[in-house]
């Protein structure tokens, strides 16, 4: 613990600003769905959008790059269907390039994985460009078999939003701050997980902890929430971000629908 004692300065730090929010903030009588969380992510997603800016060297992408992370903003905005959700995609967009700037671990992964099976993985942008077909494709479908056409357009952005932001904000940004801030040595996995885990999972309880204080509701939902993420940042961590993508569309879909 001693060797990363920044990052679980971070951890601890980070935990205790959320609780501390949940304590301080002022309850009002009439607020909006998740009221509360939305007002904190807006805090958080600032925070890592002036960081991505500041640690990232644009000027050095080139137009695939630029095009993937337009087109993964533009997803990552389905997430909320207000101003979160633009902010969302915006934040999206950022950590994106932050990550793919940052994240050598990444690009060798990626590089030795193509080179067992070309055919296997292609790059990015391919990966993107295959995703919008397969994503017409399925809304078309899931359009036809919902009433109206509105409850399968509305599930399915929304799958896809969460997936493709919180995946990329909320595990793969973590894990290339904690790299870079570990000086691109290798992560312990309690460490990474607890980072992960954790702040993510008590984000989704903040309008919970707000209006009715720590229960044991809360802690269960906390620890199903670990649970359900915990495959995901197995994923970033040994594998790559655009799996996890996948997968967390499929559980929220199924969930959702």
């Amino acid at each position: 613990m001693k060797k990363n004692i920044k990052l679980w300065s971070i951890f601890f730090i980070s935990i205790f600003l959320i609780m501390l929010y949940c304590v301080l903030i002022p309850k009002k009588d009439a607020v909006f769905y998740k009221y509360y969380t939305y007002e904190i992510c807006f805090i958080i997603y600032i925070i890592i959008i002036i960081f991505a800016i500041k640690n990232t060297e644009l000027e050095k992408f080139n137009r695939k790059k630029w095009i993937s992370a337009i087109v993964l903003g533009i997803l990552g905005s389905m997430a909320a269907p207000n101003w979160l959700g633009v902010l969302s995609g915006i934040c999206t967009f950022f950590s994106y390039l932050y990550c793919i700037s940052k994240n050598d671990i990444f690009e060798i992964n990626t590089q030795l994985i193509r080179e067992k099976n070309k055919e296997y993985i292609l790059d990015d942008f391919k990966i993107i460009c295959i995703g919008f077909v397969i994503y017409f494709i399925i809304l078309w479908i899931t359009t036809l078999l919902s009433e109206n056409g509105k409850i399968g357009l509305k599930n399915f952005g929304s799958s896809v939003g969460a997936g493709v932001s919180e995946e990329i904000i909320f595990r793969w940004f973590i894990l290339t701050f904690m790299r870079q801030m570990n000086k691109g040595q290798e992560i312990g996995s309690i460490l990474y997980y607890s980072m992960v885990l954790v702040p993510f999972s008590v984000l989704h309880v903040v309008d919970m902890l707000v209006l009715q204080g720590i229960n044991y509701n809360i802690i269960f939902n906390i620890i199903n929430l670990s649970i359900f993420v915990l495959p995901l940042a197995v994923l970033v961590k040994k594998r790559d971000v655009f799996t996890a993508i996948v997968l967390h569309f499929v559980f929220d879909f199924i969930r959702i629908v």
